[in-house]
Parts: structure tokens; sequence; C-alpha cells
């Protein structure tokens, strides 16, 4: 393996920037360059695209003798994204599949919810038979808002889930 001293090192910097603009497509002409008039492009975040072009996500309801939990996970994103996150979880005391209809238990968001993570809501069952359903939504790099629900679960005071 060959080393370079400080001298190469500086000269392998120099070249590269002069080739990073070609290969971006925003090289100056040389009369631009000779004329000291190459202006530089600012891009602001607020301006860009989104940048996933796949969001998996997935939602899922558990329960145990004492707590039901909603979670939230962010299965796979690509390329790398802002992922805002928010998990709900609601009861009622009749069957439905609205939420709007359902009272709302427990809530968590996270700004930034990175592939392979999870986020999750959860609440006391209380020592009572509900119905129990989980809403999440989720937007990648300020694109869409996406929103995915659980089905409605009919859950025993002691955490098991009846028919």
């Amino acid at each position: 393996m060959k080393k370079f001293g400080k001298t190469g090192v500086l000269i392998a910097g120099l070249a590269a920037l002069c080739v990073l603009p070609v290969l971006a497509g925003n090289a100056p002409s040389a009369a631009q360059a000779e004329r000291g008039t190459v202006q530089a492009e600012t891009v602001l975040p607020e301006e860009r695209a989104p940048r996933a072009w796949i969001v998996n996500m997935s939602l899922n309801l558990y329960a145990d003798a004492s707590h039901v939990r909603a979670e939230a996970k962010n299965d796979f994103t690509f390329p790398m994204a802002t992922v805002y996150t928010v998990v709900k979880l609601y009861s009622s005391a009749t069957y439905t599949e609205d939420v709007s209809a359902m009272t709302l238990e427990a809530q968590n968001s996270i700004a930034d919810l990175d592939t392979g993570k999870s986020i999750s809501a959860q609440a006391a069952i209380g020592g009572r038979e509900r119905y129990w359903r989980a809403q999440m939504m989720y937007q990648a790099d300020n694109g869409a808002l996406n929103y995915k629900e659980t089905d409605t679960f009919r859950i025993s005071a002691n955490g098991t889930v009846l028919p």
C-alpha cells in the first residue's frame, strides 16, 4: 500500500474539488472561471423533494395481564429519510371500527423513527373488558401523511384477546 505525504493529500483534495463540479454537471465555463463570475447555488432543506422511495412501516397491538400496547415500527426506508411518526391507542366499551367514536387512551410521537426502531403507546387495562384499536400516522421527509390502523380487538380484563 502506498502512503502519501501531506503534499500528496493536499493535491488529491484539490483535484477532487475540481472534478466534483464536472461530475455534478455544475462546472463553470472557462470564461466564467477566468472572469471570476461563478456563483454558488444554495439549496435550502425546505425546498428539497422527499427523498424516500420506499417507506415500510408496521403497526401492531399487544396485550398482557395489565396493559395494552400499540407499537409502530419502521421496518425499512430507502433511501434514508426523516420519518415523523405518531402512534395512538384507543379503547371503547362497545365494538366500533371508527377511532373517532373511541376514547384516546395513549399517544406517543417521534421526530425521526430510524429503520429498525419502534415507538409505542401503552395504557392500563384497568380490570375491564374493552375493545382496543391502534392508529399510526407517519410522514417521510415532509411528504404526504400516511395512516395505518389495526383491526379492533376485544381484550378481556386479564389481557386475553377474545373472539
